[in-house]
């Protein structure tokens, strides 16, 4: 099966049974987006919309994108604008260049195998002189450095869509 093929699986099945889980992680990523809300801005691996929602509450637009169907239709459930796009495609999302003051992307690189063409669609979309609100977990937190130690690599402990694994470096 191929990685897309296997990552859409997987989220579907998991957005299917529930929703996303607030983590402390998800909390700090949204501190760095602007407080004064009027911004347009694309949710990247938008799931059911855990970060949209607040991000709203903030007074911003929110447009998600997701490689789920399912995770898009109950985004849109939520009264959201969302498009089911394998952004790693290379096929892009059907919005014109420089649409959004501010790209939100957290904990969705990892699981991109082609990192470059990502970042270029993110670069497309946002406009001149806008924000990239991007996070990933630490491959090489202490935690993750005791599992090593103890044989295991961080695709064993990590989800199981990761393909890409980061440090703070």
């Amino acid at each position: 099966m191929s990685k897309p093929a296997l990552e859409e699986r997987i989220s579907d099945a998991h957005y299917a049974a529930k929703s996303e889980f607030e983590r402390t992680s998800k909390v700090f990523t949204r501190r760095l987006v602007p407080a004064n809300g009027s911004l347009r801005i694309l949710d990247v691996g938008c799931g059911t919309g855990l970060n949209a929602r607040h991000l709203a509450a903030m007074g911003h637009t929110v447009v998600g994108t997701d490689v789920s169907s399912v995770a898009i239709e109950k985004f849109k459930q939520s009264g959201f604008d969302g498009f089911v796009c394998d952004m790693e495609k290379g096929a892009g999302l059907p919005q014109p260049d420089a649409s959004f003051d501010l790209v939100f992307a957290s904990e969705v690189i990892e699981h991109i195998g082609d990192t470059a063409t990502f970042l270029a669609e993110l670069h497309r979309l946002v406009r001149p002189g806008g924000l990239l609100v991007l996070s990933t977990p630490n491959s090489a937190f202490w935690p993750y450095r005791l599992l090593g130690a103890a044989g295991r690599t961080p695709s064993e402990y990590q989800h199981p869509g990761h393909v890409r694994f980061f440090s703070r470096r």
